[in-house]
């Protein structure tokens, strides 16, 4: 995977002071699961108030030849925001919409940085946030601005209460971090 040494385009980051997030429990998950064959693998890390993910996008990952998928790329958008999220609030969370402006196509067989960040809102059930992917070379590929519903945990009771423990116990992981 390659390894980024920009935060965007602000300041230099040495690669070795990032401490990597844990991942949930059972690790399939299609974006952030290390056991999924197919999955993208991301990896987090959080800096000040922003999440960031790498992704490298494997050429078994494209749409158009040697051009990730828009499915790819919305995907990568909605785990970084979704992860910023759980992240900053500890909240169980839905993705309610999104928001997508693709600028530029992301080739296969490179590595790309994303980063998150929660929005202020209003609504007491809802959270917003907001994502950017960049280029290697710190150019930006998409953006996004995505709605998150809270969930209580009631209703994560009802929905998966396999998905409610696994939460609670990254959770505390997450606490140890």
């Amino acid at each position: 995977m390659t390894k980024f040494g920009t935060h965007f385009l602000e300041k230099r980051i040495p690669l070795n002071t990032k401490s990597y997030l844990p991942k949930p429990p059972d690790g399939y998950c299609f974006a952030c699961g290390p056991t999924n064959p197919s999955g993208l693998r991301m990896e987090f890390y959080v800096e000040e108030d922003c999440l960031y993910s790498e992704s490298f996008i494997r050429e078994e990952h494209q749409g158009w030849t040697d051009i990730a998928h828009g499915g790819i790329v919305s995907t990568i958008l909605d785990e970084t925001m979704s992860w910023a999220v759980l992240y900053f609030k500890r909240n169980f969370i839905v993705t309610k919409s999104m928001e997508i402006t693709f600028v530029r196509p992301l080739e296969v067989k490179r590595g790309y940085l994303c980063r998150a960040r929660v929005l202020p809102t209003e609504d007491p059930k809802e959270v917003k946030s907001q994502a950017v992917i960049l280029s290697g070379e710190g150019k930006i590929m998409a953006r996004s601005l995505g709605r998150f519903r809270l969930l209580t945990v009631e209703e994560m009771k009802r929905i998966s209460p396999r998905d409610l423990k696994r939460m609670e116990t990254w959770f505390a992981l997450l606490s140890k971090a």
